[in-house]
């Protein structure tokens, strides 16, 4: 037999498997890079831009000015500044000096899931949102965090979510019956012990969540909710509100802010007691939540959900609590800024406290003041 160029038989067909394997393993690096994201979402960022929550400028050509103009009118903030924006900037510590002192025995016995629904939301701001989770939160606690996308999601963002951010789970809803409908959706498939709805357009800060379970630890009937500051829809500006306060509703049941009272002033930053979950950010006991029913799926869009979760709180001996060394900031859109500001500005609906022994707060609205005053003697 003649000698092959390679030596004996064994030494060739070693070789060919040597071969075969490396030619197998460059044909997976190629594949696998074919399937990731193409699109590079910190391509336009610009390092240090809007850092430590400051205000960002930049100069426009006049080509800038018209993009950012349609994108604001889509998105109804600024998107076209959020592309520049690096999508893990980072953000100071708002929390009150106190707040540092204390510790949380929540910290390794309870998990949360937490659950953002997200209807054509802008890409990098949806994406910082979940890096600030990510960055600021604790993966002992988080069991997962679900992303539910409201119709089919952005190809690009699918794609970047799954190589990116592993603990994000990704669910589509079609044929969906709005937002609440899709955090439904999400809270189903959640494990954690709690349950933490978020909005797509927020970040959150330093220490943020082990001061939200703390209290469900202790009583899984309290539902509470983080300060929520503003962010900036022009310059992405973190704007910390200057007092707490505490959210209710009126006769009409629209959602309105009251002063907080004296006792809860002088105990902050301790959490203080409020008649109305704020809704777009807020923590739950996810088996008390299903228990309660959930919220009603005939619901559509954001604002009576918090209404009718608050409701059910109460009536079966729950309570809801604000958190002060739990901050989040809030992009808020166009639409929810008017709605925030709304009955601050309609002098018809001016809230009065008729009763400060007893903080009942009654509206001035002349149609509803004769049952008021049944009520209130």
């Amino acid at each position: 037999m003649k000698t092959l160029m390679f030596g004996t038989p064994c030494t060739c067909v070693i070789f060919c498997l040597v071969y075969c394997i490396i030619s197998l393993i460059i044909w997976l690096m190629y594949t696998d890079n074919l399937s990731r994201a193409t699109v590079d979402f910190g391509y336009f960022s610009i390092e240090h831009l809007g850092e430590l929550g400051k205000e960002a400028h930049l100069q426009m050509t006049k080509r800038d000015l018209v993009d950012a103009e349609e994108r604001f009118t889509l998105y109804e903030y600024n998107a076209w500044l959020s592309e520049r924006i690096p999508l893990k900037r980072t953000l100071e510590d708002y929390r009150d000096a106190k707040c540092l002192n204390i510790s949380y025995g929540s910290e390794g016995k309870v998990t949360a899931s937490i659950i953002i629904a997200t209807q054509l939301e802008h890409p990098h701001t949806l994406l910082r949102t979940i890096h600030s989770i990510e960055a600021q939160s604790s993966s002992y606690i988080i069991t997962e965090i679900i992303l539910v996308h409201e119709g089919t999601a952005d190809e690009d963002v699918f794609e970047y979510i799954a190589y990116n951010l592993p603990m994000v789970i990704q669910l589509e809803v079609h044929n969906s019956k709005g937002l609440i409908h899709a955090r439904l959706a999400g809270a189903k498939k959640a494990t954690g012990d709690v349950l933490i709805f978020l909005n797509s357009h927020m970040e959150v800060t330093k220490g943020w969540l082990p001061p939200l379970l703390e209290p469900i630890m202790l009583d899984r009937k309290s539902a509470t909710q983080p300060v929520m500051d503003a962010i900036s829809r022009e310059t992405f500006a973190y704007q910390k509100v200057a007092e707490p306060e505490q959210m209710a509703f009126d006769w009409q049941l629209e959602r309105i802010w009251l002063p907080l009272d004296l006792f809860s002033m002088k105990n902050l930053p301790n959490p203080f007691a409020s008649s109305q979950l704020e809704g777009r950010v807020f923590a739950i006991d996810r088996n008390w939540f299903w228990k309660l029913g959930g919220w009603d799926e005939g619901l559509k869009d954001n604002g009576g959900d918090a209404l009718d979760l608050s409701l059910k709180v109460w009536q079966c001996g729950g309570r809801i609590l604000t958190i002060p060394c739990s901050r989040v900031g809030l992009i808020y859109k166009r639409d929810e800024a008017e709605a925030q500001l709304a009955p601050n500005r309609n002098r018809n609906k001016q809230v009065k406290k008729v009763d400060q022994s007893t903080g009942t707060i009654v509206s001035s609205n002349p149609d509803l003041r004769a049952l008021s005053q049944v009520l209130i003697h």
